[in-house]
């Protein structure tokens, strides 16, 4: 079986991601802080996107906490998206909101380091419409 190159590779891992997140969006709901990630997200076909309310984080997170529902906590790997995390993941302890890290990991594995970014990477490798991708 012929190895594949870098690229593909990514591409495969970035495809499996998606479907994967698609598939956790259906139970779960994937928490995003700008909006841009919020409509990359949905051009995906990924489903209960919410946006962060920034004036009033509290409202978002007693959302949440009132769905019963797992969170997906999307950031960026800036330093602001970073410090955001830990300072929502704390907040989702003290309201018991059970967060799910692990689509956010995969992002430390790659050279994107944004959602928006990720968008614009899988649309210029792959010239079909995104949602239908996969």
């Amino acid at each position: 079986m012929p190895r594949k190159n870098p690229p593909d590779f990514e591409l495969d891992k970035f495809k499996n991601w998606l479907n994967n997140l698609r598939k956790a969006s259906q139970k779960e709901i994937v928490l995003v802080d700008c909006k841009s990630d919020k409509d990359e997200l949905e051009s995906f076909a990924v489903e209960n996107v919410i946006l962060l309310d920034k004036e009033s984080p509290y409202k978002t997170l007693d959302y949440i906490a009132g769905s019963g529902k797992k969170c997906i906590l999307l950031t960026d790997l800036n330093p602001r998206g970073r410090k955001l995390t830990q300072q929502l993941e704390a907040k989702f302890e003290d309201k018991g909101i059970k967060f799910n890290p692990r689509f956010r990991k995969l992002l430390f594995t790659t050279k994107i380091r944004t959602i928006s970014a990720l968008g614009r990477y899988l649309h210029r490798e792959i010239p079909t419409r995104r949602k239908d991708i996969f």
